[in-house]
Parts: C-alpha cells; sequence; structure tokens
C-alpha cells in the first residue's frame, strides 16, 4: 500500500540518544504540547557573570530519522528571569558526537546550575533537502533591496 504525503509530514520521528554519562536523562518535554524537548544539566556548574560556560548534558545522538534536524534553543524561564541564553547550535542529522549547551550569562550575578536542572531544549524540524542551487540574477520585487527597518517607522 502507498503511503500518502500526509502521512509521512505527521508521523513521529524516531530520536535515540546514546548515554555518556552515568546522570543523564532523555530530553523530554515538560507539558505534552510543548514545542521542545528539555535539556538537563549532568553536573552542577556555574555560569560566571557577563560570561559563559559549556554545560555537559551527557548525551550524543545516536539515530535520527532522515530528514530531521534539530536545534539547540534556549528556556525562556532562564532567559527572562536571569539572562541566561543557550547558544542555539544546529545539530545536523548524520552527526553523531557530544551534543554541547553554551549558556551565556548576561547578567551581573554568577549563575548556579544544578545536576538535573533543565539548561536549554531542542526544537526537531523536518527539512525536505531536495533542493538545487544555481547562480542567476536577483528578479524584480515589490520590497525590493529595502531592509533593516524598511517595512516601519
Amino acid at each position: 500500500m502507498m503511503k500518502s504525503i500526509l502521512e509521512d509530514i505527521v508521523r513521529q520521528p524516531k530520536i535515540v540518544f546514546e548515554k555518556n554519562h552515568p546522570n543523564a536523562l532523555l530530553p523530554k518535554k515538560a507539558y505534552a504540547n510543548d514545542a521542545g524537548l528539555d535539556l538537563f544539566s549532568v553536573e552542577d556548574c556555574v555560569i560566571p557573570a557577563k560570561g559563559t560556560n559549556n554545560v555537559n548534558i551527557g548525551l550524543k545522538l545516536a539515530f535520527l530519522d532522515e530528514g530531521y534536524w534539530f536545534k539547540i534553543e534556549s528556556r525562556s524561564g532562564l532567559a527572562f528571569k536571569h539572562d541566561i541564553v543557550a547558544f542555539q547550535g544546529v545539530i545536523d542529522n548524520p552527526y553523531r558526537g557530544n551534543i554541547g549547551v553554551k549558556l551565556f550569562n548576561f547578567s551581573d550575578k554568577d549563575y548556579h546550575i544544578k545536576c538535573g536542572d533543565r539548561v536549554a531544549q531542542i526544537v526537531i524540524y523536518y527539512e525536505n533537502n531536495d533542493f538545487s542551487i544555481e547562480w542567476g540574477k536577483a528578479s524584480n520585487t515589490v520590497r525590493g533591496n529595502s531592509g533593516f527597518g524598511s517595512s516601519g517607522k
């Protein structure tokens, strides 16, 4: 039986992680309809005031269905309440190394992370990579080359 395009689009991708630290937790949603899966620190650490630190989450990507990739994103609570923002890194489908989370602290106070704290999230994306790239000449559009603030005052 032939699958419909809709069945392919709405299927749930299979994601497998390899645990490379004894405290590692599988990424998970806090609420059923959340877009992102929370990532958890496996160690206590400090994000220094006006500084950065790499937070160990103890995971490697072991498998991800073809066509999918994910991106590390900030947790809004950390950003709004503590000025802690995650570097937004793309994890390509074939990558099999350690997944890193780099956090930036824009506040004037050190921020202490405990083992098991949620530090960032991943959002899964589907990408159809069946496209062509070539040289050409820019076409004329209503917007043209107006950018950076051209649509507002």
